[in-house]
């Protein structure tokens, strides 16, 4: 019977093996390298920054486009949802902070999207074509099908599907660059510990500098390190 420690070293030395004969490229550079020195692995990797510019993009004349995103402090923690419905010219048509107490991150984006589509039914804009946005692609797996929903989502999975059903909407992942906005509004909610409808209300100071950068289409650096095998070819 092998103890704890057995299984540790015959688990680092099959990744070793691995990573010495696939040569992988590993994510998020920093964490990826001190993982690799944890279990003892000195390869030639080399940390490259990948930087891309994203910027925000207007809906199709007489459209709209809600962005939405979820945040949590913690795993769990505190969390808020936030919500943003443009007009064509990038305009504030709605816009609120949703707080939810303690939870995921994940519970965070779903119930950030079911209070968005809830907004826009209780704001009577269902006949509008909206375009919807989050960065959570997960999230944007899920309702289009691709990936199976966990267990704990099924039941506000179930609400979303039904509010979606009288919409004419098209749905699509972004990165967070895209959706500042969103991201700026859940954690305000998170902040204040309690839920803002903003739709009549003067936006965070903030949260109405981010959005007057998307109305300008002023670009946003977005960077990624990646760990790359370097063998000196």
């Amino acid at each position: 019977m092998l103890n704890s420690y057995s299984i540790y070293l015959k688990i680092c030395s099959l990744l070793r093996f691995l990573v010495r004969n696939v040569k992988p490229k590993v994510r998020d550079g920093d964490r990826g390298k001190g993982l690799l020195i944890v279990l003892g692995i000195e390869m030639p990797y080399a940390i490259k920054v990948k930087a891309s510019w994203v910027v925000w993009e207007f809906p199709s004349a007489g459209s709209l486009k809600m962005d939405v995103d979820g945040a949590a402090k913690g795993k769990p923690g505190c969390a808020g949802g936030g919500v943003l419905v443009r007009n064509e010219w990038g305009g504030k048509v709605l816009a609120a902070s949703f707080y939810y107490g303690v939870c995921t991150n994940m519970a965070a984006e779903f119930k950030a999207m079911l209070d968005g589509l809830n907004m826009l039914m209780s704001y009577g804009l269902e006949g509008f074509h909206v375009f919807i946005e989050s960065d959570s692609l997960v999230v944007v797996n899920t309702i289009k099908g691709l990936f199976q929903c966990a267990w704990p989502y099924l039941g506000i999975m179930e609400k979303i599907m039904k509010l979606l059903d009288v919409l004419y909407f098209q749905l699509r992942h972004v990165y967070l660059e895209a959706n500042f906005v969103a991201d700026g509004l859940a954690n305000k909610a998170v902040e204040d510990g309690f839920s803002t409808d903003f739709s009549s209300l003067q936006l965070p100071a903030m949260v109405k500098m981010k959005l007057l950068q998307d109305q300008r289409s002023l670009p946003v650096l977005r960077k990624k390190t990646v760990l790359i095998f370097d063998d000196g070819g």
